[in-house]
């Protein structure tokens, strides 16, 4: 999702108008907009009481985060995936330390 944020900003770059799409936007537009736009408003896309939580925990003192003027902006404009320290998904810590906690069955795939 933070390559997407990105991509909803690019647009400035290439109209030269910074004023398009600011960090702040780009961010509401992935969540509580994009839980809007799949019906799904009531249960996911921001933190209340009530609705699923799911969260991440990102490293800030990585060279991205350097220097953090407006923390939205960095994280729009310069955080990747591998920034993710600790997620929390529906409530249920599943990764910590960038160490996933939760174990998975693969799928069964008829054997042919």
């Amino acid at each position: 999702m933070f390559r997407v944020m990105y991509a909803l900003i690019a647009k400035r770059d290439v109209r030269l108008d910074p004023t398009l799409v600011p960090p702040e936007q780009a961010l509401e537009m992935a969540t509580v907009n994009g839980a809007r736009a799949a019906l799904w408003d009531d249960e996911i896309g921001s933190l209340e009481e009530g609705k699923k939580a799911d969260l991440i925990l990102l490293d800030s003192r990585r060279h991205d985060w350097v220097p953090v003027h407006n923390p939205i902006s960095n994280l729009v404009h310069a955080t990747c995936g591998d920034a993710v320290q600790d997620v929390v998904i529906d409530g249920r810590l599943v990764m910590k330390d960038r160490k996933i906690l939760t174990r998975f069955a693969a799928p069964r795939w008829p054997v042919i």
